[in-house]
Formats: C-alpha cells, sequence, structure tokens
C-alpha cells in the first residue's frame, strides 16, 4: 500500500470484533455494538452486509466502511437493490490521505460484483467533514463508469 502506515485494506474478520466495536462507538456513539458485530459474523444482522477495514503497520483498525444491500426506498435511487454506505469512518490521523477512498473502492466493487449499479449514502446536516468527504469522493471521477453514486445530505 502507498498511504503511509497502511498494511491492507480488507474484509473485516472476527478477530477483529473488539477493535471494530472502537470504531464503531467513535462513529455511531455508544449502542449495542458487540451485538450487532456478532450477528454479522453470525450471518443474521439486517445490516451491514460487507465491512471493510483499514489495518496499520502494526495491526490495528484504523478506518472502516460499512455496506448493505438495499431494497427500500432510498432518496435519489431509481434502481433496487441498491449498495448503501451505512458506516465510514477514518480515525483522526490518518484523514486526508486517500484512506477514505480506497474504502470506498472497496464497496464500490463490492457493489459491482453483487450486481448493482449504485452506490448511494448520506451525511447528516451540519456534519461538515463527512459532507465533503462524501462529496469529494463522489465528484472525483475515480468511480467505475458502471456505477453511479448517490448522495443525499
Amino acid at each position: 500500500m502507498n498511504q503511509r502506515g497502511i498494511r491492507a485494506i480488507r474484509e473485516v474478520t472476527p478477530e477483529d470484533a473488539d477493535a471494530w466495536r472502537h470504531l464503531r462507538v467513535k462513529l455511531f456513539g455508544e449502542g449495542d455494538h458487540a451485538a450487532e458485530i456478532a450477528a454479522y459474523f453470525a450471518g443474521t444482522a439486517a445490516e451491514p452486509h460487507a465491512v471493510f477495514v483499514a489495518e496499520t503497520d502494526n495491526g490495528n483498525l484504523c478506518a472502516l466502511a460499512e455496506v448493505s444491500r438495499r431494497h427500500e426506498y432510498v432518496e435519489g435511487v431509481e434502481i433496487y437493490p441498491v449498495a448503501y454506505l451505512e458506516g465510514w469512518y477514518v480515525e483522526p490521523e490518518f484523514r486526508r490521505q486517500g484512506l477514505g477512498t480506497l474504502l470506498i473502492t472497496h464497496a464500490e466493487k463490492w457493489a459491482l460484483d453483487a450486481g448493482m449499479s449504485q452506490l448511494a449514502s448520506d451525511a447528516v446536516s451540519g456534519n461538515h467533514v463527512s459532507l465533503e468527504a462524501h462529496l469529494l469522493k463522489t465528484l472525483n471521477g475515480n468511480k467505475p463508469a458502471t456505477l453511479s453514486t448517490v448522495v443525499a445530505g
């Protein structure tokens, strides 16, 4: 990898459960993340359907992207099912190095491999960092021609 200090972007494994929970708390706040993670690895979670993480050179996780397959209404989407970015987080010291883009590239590949032509997401109104990251990823031209990106604010 060419990102400073990053060993790999990969799918999450059961051995990552504690580190994944830690990242989820930073992204979503407190909640029953342990039960949701256990359900994911048991194959019984309603969402997410895929999780990609960034692993540092020392083996820690520093970023994640959680994606799902949605069949219900998603703003701006006309074709279902649609891949939906449920969560996207990069530790502050690893931001602005292209790591978020690499995670989304993995999510896009997952969507295309699963037969979906769109990756949708949203950003919380007022979260300027999140909205900027979503828009930069959407507008930077790095997405495959067969995948369109929908962002709702």
